[in-house]
């Protein structure tokens, strides 16, 4: 980028998009890591990961410092810096040491484009639409508690729409878990079909950028709310990791989530 600028001068303006929540890698590193040493099944890599790595990062930080620093070159190298919500563009000036009045970060939101309304034909579906990956989106904890619950509900049905890395290893879990009603309907293009049956739409995240299911499941669950969309996934963005952290400190992280 440095280059760039060297060579274009003023003629040509650098806009840089931060899409997702602060220092999302530190938490997406950390989630990996503990997920490596958990799945090498070796108690040397776990007594590793909580004795020395997990309490490095907590009480020095040195993830977190690598990324702020990066932050702090990217800012320095665009005009712009955008980020998703105004709770973001707080933490960004924060961490770039950038006073608001001359701040060249701003806030640009996703959008949720509008689309012909389909019929709702709600059925005893529980619902997760998103990507499949470990670290964020924690789907594996959906059929945790789904597991809890099905015996329960022999007439509702669990489905998962959407694709990733992480689908091999939960459809492992679910037969592992010998749940008989978990449906993975992979990748769609026409999402709408799926919430027009939804009954229950799941949101599992560890971290979130910009939780769009929040605005969909507005659109498609409540109709009739008046709450303001951006508001809602404004706040949700900011607490949903730190209540998923309360919560995971919790044992009974599952039967709470399954009630």
């Amino acid at each position: 980028m440095d280059m760039i600028r060297r060579e274009t001068g003023d003629r040509c303006k650098f806009i840089y998009y931060h899409h997702g929540c602060p220092l999302w890698e530190v938490a997406n590193d950390l989630a990996v890591k503990q997920c490596r040493a958990k799945m090498s099944g070796s108690w040397l890599k776990i007594l590793e990961w909580h004795l020395l790595r997990k309490p490095k990062e907590t009480l020095f930080g040195p993830m977190a410092r690598r990324y702020k620093n990066l932050c702090r070159r990217v800012y320095a190298s665009t005009d712009l810096y955008f980020v998703l919500c105004e709770e973001y563009r707080r933490r960004i000036e924060r961490i770039v040491r950038a006073s608001p009045a001359d701040s060249k970060v701003r806030a640009l939101t996703n959008p949720l484009a509008e689309r012909p309304a389909l019929e709702l034909q709600k059925r005893k579906e529980v619902l997760y639409v998103g990507r499949l990956s470990y670290a964020d989106k924690r789907v594996d904890r959906l059929l945790r508690i789904w597991r809890r619950v099905e015996a329960d509900f022999p007439d509702w049905e669990l489905k998962i729409v959407g694709d990733g890395s992480e689908r091999a290893n939960l459809e492992r879990q679910a037969v592992k878990s010998r749940l008989q009603r978990v449906r993975f309907c992979g990748h769609s293009t026409c999402v709408e079909e799926h919430y027009a049956t939804g009954a229950i739409l799941c949101m599992t995240s560890s971290f979130e950028g910009w939780p769009l299911v929040l605005i969909e499941a507005q659109a498609w669950f409540r109709l009739r709310s008046r709450v303001p969309e951006v508001s809602v996934v404004s706040w949700a963005a900011t607490a949903v990791r730190e209540s998923w952290l309360r919560l995971s400190t919790k044992n009974n992280m599952p039967q709470s989530w399954s009630r």
